[in-house]
């Protein structure tokens, strides 16, 4: 069965064309080190593709469904309860959220509404922004690199690609690339044609063929 695993992967991998991968290991309890080899790649067959802004979605849905994602938990869990102590807070910012109409009243908090205000959205904040960066350099890669993957654009959008790419590595690209794109796409044009599997031509055409 590990085999057939192995197996099974590696040939979404090479499907895929493009992939990468680190490596990590632990020590366990025994100290013997536990090596970790992850391998990130789209496999093509999925279908499936996540819309933009989707994770920001799914998180901002799960903050208005605290109370049902508690009561859930508390089914799995029925023995166990939050803390029963409760505090006086005199807190100014939290007066404001429970929109207080009295602004000297003290304000009684719950051990479930603490978990939900100090801990439940702090953190889906945290993910949400943290995402919210990662897509942005998202972005970025693809506005750089993403023409070098497209073989049917013209030269002159070929000229665009690099020198965008030039303005970020200017030590490393020069205008030559524009010709040697060229010349490798139309290459690629030439031997590889498109068929009804693969309406499509793209590098890891030319890579895995």
């Amino acid at each position: 069965m590990a085999e057939k695993v192995k197996d099974t992967i590696m040939e979404e991998v090479k499907k895929a064309g493009y992939f990468s991968f680190s490596i990590d290991s632990i020590p366990d309890i025994s100290h013997t080190d536990q090596l970790t080899l992850i391998i990130r790649y789209v496999s093509p067959e999925d279908e499936k593709a996540e819309e933009p802004g989707r994770c920001n979605d799914i998180l901002r849905g799960i903050r208005e469904d605290f109370d049902a994602l508690e009561k859930q938990e508390k089914n799995k869990l029925p023995n166990t309860e939050y803390r029963t102590t409760r505090r006086i807070i005199r807190s100014k910012r939290q007066r404001n959220y429970e929109n207080s109409s009295d602004p000297d009243a003290l304000d009684e908090l719950s051990s479930s509404d603490k978990f939900r205000i100090k801990s439940f959205i702090p953190i889906l904040d945290a993910l949400e922004s943290n995402l919210g960066r990662r897509a942005s350099v998202y972005d970025d890669v693809v506005k750089i690199f993403s023409f070098l993957a497209d073989l049917i654009l013209l030269k002159v959008e070929l000229q665009r690609g690099v020198e965008l790419l030039m303005q970020e590595y200017p030590e490393d690209v020069n205008q030559n690339l524009t010709v040697e794109l060229f010349h490798f796409h139309t290459y690629v044009r030439q031997t590889h044609k498109p068929s009804k599997k693969n309406p499509t031509l793209s590098h890891t055409d030319y890579i895995w063929c």
